[in-house]
């Protein structure tokens, strides 16, 4: 495989994000698979993950799903910039991540599409780590599996309780902390509406049934 090219390289990580990576790395030796980090807006979340290549010293291939071009492309350089010797690519619209990519960096909206058959080129034994980007987070896990012979996005339900878990900390623990989102406002949990619904099949999104005004509309951002 050829390296990226790159001259700028390695980041300098502040204290605060070697601590973070070394808690992780902590907990998954304790056998904590699925793990969700909080950090502030602007803090570097990208930096972070954009270590793991080399702070795991993975054997295997990296998996980053995001839902914006420009999210998909800034990720993919800073990881470059932090692994100059692995090839990171992106698999989003006309761009294909190859087979032998160690990092791919891919857009949820496309290998989530109805029909879309881009999905069955990632197999899940190939990937060592799946990163999710914070934005995607709000409503679901977002992990691969089979259904069969098929590969598909698996959207869990555990991640909320953890989501939950992570705010009653901070508001227990952190009382200087000020709240910018309120998810708990009760218009998120009616039914969508007929608009936000026709948006979603307009992009050629399965919409599962119990869809949520909060939900759908996190999705329609996500794909907008």
């Amino acid at each position: 495989m050829e390296p990226n090219a790159t001259s700028n390289g390695a980041f300098n990580l502040r204290d605060y994000q070697s601590e973070c990576l070394a808690a992780i790395k902590t907990r998954y030796l304790a056998g904590i698979r699925r793990q969700l980090t909080c950090l502030p807006t602007g803090s570097g979340k990208t930096v972070i993950f954009a270590e793991f290549p080399r702070y795991f010293r993975m054997k295997k291939q990296m998996l980053v799903l995001a839902h914006r071009a420009e999210l998909l492309d800034q990720a993919r350089d800073k990881i470059r910039r932090a692994n100059p010797d692995l090839r990171v690519e992106v698999e989003q619209a006309g761009r294909s991540a190859g087979p032998d990519s160690h990092v791919v960096v891919a857009s949820v909206p496309t290998l989530g599409r109805k029909a879309s058959k881009r999905l069955n080129r990632l197999d899940p034994d190939r990937f060592f780590l799946i990163v999710v980007a914070p934005t995607i987070l709000g409503d679901c896990e977002v992990l691969l599996g089979r259904r069969g012979r098929e590969i598909v996005l698996v959207r869990g339900q555990d991640i909320e309780e953890t989501i939950l878990q992570a705010e009653t900390h901070v508001r227990e623990n952190l009382p200087e902390c000020v709240a910018l989102v309120t998810r708990d406002t009760r218009w998120r949990y009616d039914p969508a509406t007929k608009k936000q619904i026709n948006v979603l099949r307009a992009k050629k999104l399965d919409v599962p049934k119990g869809l949520t005004k909060g939900q759908a509309g996190h999705l329609i951002s996500m794909v907008s």
